[in-house]
């Protein structure tokens, strides 16, 4: 018995329309389609082939949460990309605010970069070398 892969990400929305152009459009995912769950709606977005992007609409239930680095529970989420150096300069002229530039991480031998997205996420871009 053993975990295979991870399946999804969910990600609660502050605005669902401005979540879904930032995954697609900025990210450039593939919006797959958007489904009425009753006291929720979702999108789905396509990341890669074995992983997908959850988002939430939840109406009037949503709750409101600082943005911190340091607070316990999820820190990023993390993507696998080819050249971050193009992506590097496409978010840039995006104006995508980032939360951390280009950087090398030696010890796990990965360029990295991290972005804010909406609704309090931070997204890791990152390339091995």
């Amino acid at each position: 018995m053993k975990i295979v892969g991870v399946h999804h990400i969910a990600i609660n929305t502050r605005d669902f329309q401005k979540s879904i152009c930032f995954y697609r459009d900025i990210l450039k995912m593939e919006f797959i389609k958007e489904v009425d769950l009753g006291e929720d709606y979702v999108a789905y977005m396509k990341c890669s082939d074995q992983l997908l992007l959850e988002l939430f609409k939840m109406n009037d239930r949503l709750k409101e949460q600082e943005l911190d680095d340091c607070y316990v529970g999820l820190k990023h989420v993390a993507f696998t990309v080819d050249h971050l150096d193009q992506w590097n300069t496409y978010l840039k002229e995006q104006n995508v605010k980032f939360a951390l530039e280009m950087t090398e991480v030696k010890p796990i031998q990965q360029r990295v970069l991290l972005i804010e997205a909406p609704d309090n996420v931070i997204v890791e871009l990152c390339e091995a070398y």
